[in-house]
């Protein structure tokens, strides 16, 4: 994949997370059927596309964070998402996602 190629799916991966959508990319090559696989089998691979899935927050997650910052509990979330996921879901719940720590800086 060349530079441009890769920066368009950057720019597509970017967009759909700051949409709130959890991103997939889909890619396929051809092996020969054997026992056992290894990450060296996934090489060369066309890419077919991206799948987005959706997973809005309930209808009442703001109101519930709302009463419990009125009675003084601070909310940390705690996701597997990436960061761009994260602070659009904190925006539709009413929270300032403030700094977000990715994994690699929490193990540090």
């Amino acid at each position: 994949m060349d530079a441009a190629a890769l920066g368009r799916c950057r720019t597509t991966y970017e967009g759909l997370s700051r949409q709130g959508f959890r991103v997939l990319a889909l890619a396929y090559t051809e092996v020969e059927a054997r026992a056992n696989y290894s990450a060296d089998d996934e090489r060369g691979l066309i890419l077919v596309g991206f799948l987005a899935f959706s997973d809005p927050p309930l209808p009442d997650a703001g109101e519930a964070l709302a009463a419990l910052r009125r009675d003084g509990v601070e909310v940390k979330i705690i996701t597997g998402d990436g960061d761009l996921v994260a602070a659009h879901i904190c925006s539709q719940v009413g929270l300032d996602p403030g700094k977000i720590v990715l994994g690699d800086e929490l193990a540090q």
